[in-house]
């Protein structure tokens, strides 16, 4: 099959239209790769410089906040927030920039709070942590689930505050938890759902399926979907998502304390 391709495509191209057309079309194909790598590199919004960004006695949740106002729909965060108890003082971050890219922006939050770390995500979203999280057995977000699934039509919002109910392995830890600790100590089993979003508009239709990935995985997962709406009519904004893990003993979840995902805005 190959040698007759090449047979016809070589008779072809001897005629002097076809060598006029194909110098044409290699022009057309040469130009548009350029382009293309030219927009790949200045379009990154890791390297989008930020003309001005004042930070004031913020804790690092803030602080990238006010980054992402910079560009919400193209700023993607996933957070993790250090745990503490509720109400606990943040150290503060202040900071002044003038012409700083996206990534060395995260770079100095970071060094300001060296509790934090970060990753960049599918060259997209940047992941903001406390350091070892990622290596801590305790941690909720490296459950690993071996299939999440999601098909429908639904807020993407949504898949990240029930999280803990669509993701089976999370879903039966949490509940193994608190059912050990309602055996315990005699009190009762309490709900855990997240909150639903809903509104007039039409919602986007979400087809999902995800293998072998850690619930933080599958929360970055959610958010770059959330991307490929936001370039589909009508055009959905894309979402970022936060966690944190408030510490209290009597907590009835059975873990010392409240998990909470939420849509980081």
């Amino acid at each position: 099959m190959r040698k007759v391709l090449k047979h016809y495509l070589g008779k072809w191209f001897s005629q002097p239209l076809a060598k006029w057309s194909y110098s044409l079309l290699l022009t057309v194909l040469l130009l548009t790769t350029i382009n293309s790598l030219q927009l790949n590199s200045e379009g990154s919004i890791l390297d989008q410089r930020i003309q001005s960004l004042m930070i004031e006695k913020s804790d690092m949740r803030r602080a990238l906040q006010l980054l992402r106002q910079n560009d919400p729909s193209r700023i993607l965060i996933g957070f993790e927030k250090v745990s503490g108890k509720q109400g606990g003082e943040e150290p503060k971050i202040s900071l002044q920039l003038a012409n700083a890219s996206v990534t060395s922006i995260v770079d100095r939050l970071c060094q300001a709070d060296p509790r934090y770390t970060y990753e960049i995500v599918e060259g997209t979203l940047i992941n903001v942590f406390p350091k070892g999280a990622k290596s801590d057995p305790n941690n909720l977000l490296n459950i690993r689930v071996q299939h999440f699934q999601f098909h429908g039509d639904e807020l993407p919002n949504n898949l990240i505050t029930r999280i803990s109910d669509l993701a089976p392995e999370l879903r039966e830890h949490l509940w193994m938890r608190a059912r050990e600790y309602a055996k315990k100590t005699g009190r009762p089993l309490g709900g855990s759902a997240g909150s639903i979003l809903s509104g007039n508009a039409p919602l986007p239709r979400i087809d999902i399926n995800l293998q072998n990935m850690t619930v933080r995985e599958i929360l970055n997962a959610i958010v770059l979907y959330s991307m490929k709406l936001s370039n589909e009519p009508p055009g959905w904004t894309p979402i970022s998502w936060q966690y944190e893990f408030i510490i209290d003993p009597t907590a009835p979840t059975g873990l010392g304390g409240y998990p909470k995902w939420d849509i980081f805005y």
